[in-house]
Formats: structure tokens, C-alpha cells, sequence
């Protein structure tokens, strides 16, 4: 290989080890920039029926609700092409318990001004139906339900990075019979 490709291979290596650098930085300084008491969505999870306890096999609905502050939106369940993250739900592995369906609200769509894109999202709160199924195999006891959200939250100016929060609900598995 000759002197001048080794050498034009080594700038291109370089500019891209540049770049990414530059990409790291940017990242940690937004990380930085979005203080950890900002925190606009406030989520809850409750069962819709009252308290008894469940057998394998049966089939029960959580609601997981998002109280938005106001001046800001949480983003729908809908991916968006070039658009802010979709809110996703879902839930944590080796549980008793499966998530069969997941019923969202009607969004308000509009152009989001931080995106330049029409999105779907939330204003004011957000409740969202979890079909769910005990497991035929599940152990009698009190078990936590554990629901991991990961979304993103902006106003009309901005936008936070997306988070992660897992919320849960206990509910008792009795035996069958």
C-alpha cells in the first residue's frame, strides 16, 4: 500500500475518532445541562378492580397513570419518524406475570416546534389500560408487579433527555381451588 493511501486512511480514522469525541462531549454536557429535579411526569399504578387475590390463569387490569405538569407533553406510544422517543411500556422480565395488551388514550397531534414534525402526545395526564394474565405457573404469595416506562417529556422550548422508571403494584396469587 503506498505512503499517501496509509496516510489518508490514518486522517479519515481520525476524523472519525474526532467526531465521536465530539458526539461524547455534547452528550455528557446535556446530561449535565438536565438537572435531576426536573421531573414533569409523575406516574402511579394501581389496580382497576378491588384487592383479591388472583389464581394462575387469571386475568386482571392495571392502570398505570402519567400526571403531566403543566406547560409540558409526554409523547405518545407511536413511534415517530424523526420525532421525539415514543413512550414504551413494559414489563420487567422474570415476573408471574404477563402483559397481554395495552390500551393507550387518544393523543392530541400537532407540529411539535423542537422536532419540526407532527407528533402525538399528552397534556395534563395520561392513563393507560394493562390488560394483564397470571401465569399458569405462578407461586401462591404476594408478588410486586413491576412496569418499566421508558419516554420523553418536552414543552414548546424543551426537551429532557428520555428516562426510565419502573413502577409497581403488589397483588396476591392464591392457590387454586
Amino acid at each position: 500500500m503506498s505512503e499517501r493511501r496509509v496516510r489518508n486512511r490514518l486522517i479519515a480514522k481520525l476524523a472519525q475518532a474526532a467526531v465521536l469525541c465530539l458526539i461524547t462531549v455534547a452528550y455528557a454536557s446535556a446530561q449535565e445541562l438536565q438537572p435531576a429535579e426536573i421531573n414533569p411526569i409523575k406516574w402511579t399504578l394501581k389496580p382497576l378492580q378491588p384487592a383479591k387475590p388472583l389464581k394462575a390463569g387469571d386475568k386482571f387490569t392495571l392502570q398505570l397513570t402519567a400526571a403531566i405538569e403543566e406547560g409540558w407533553h409526554l409523547y405518545s406510544t407511536e413511534e415517530m419518524p424523526e420525532g421525539p422517543k415514543p413512550t414504551r411500556i413494559i414489563l420487567t422480565p422474570n415476573q408471574p406475570f404477563e402483559l397481554s395488551d395495552i390500551d393507550s388514550p387518544a393523543p392530541l397531534r400537532a407540529v411539535d416546534p423542537n422536532f419540526g414534525v407532527e407528533t402525538e402526545f399528552y397534556e395534563h395526564s395520561a392513563s393507560f389500560s394493562l390488560a394483564m394474565k397470571v401465569k399458569n405457573d405462578a407461586p401462591t404469595g404476594f408478588h410486586k408487579v413491576t412496569v418499566q416506562v421508558r419516554y420523553q417529556s418536552c414543552t414548546e422550548t424543551l426537551c429532557l433527555l428520555p428516562r426510565l422508571v419502573k413502577i409497581d403494584v403488589e397483588v396476591q396469587i392464591a392457590k387454586p381451588g
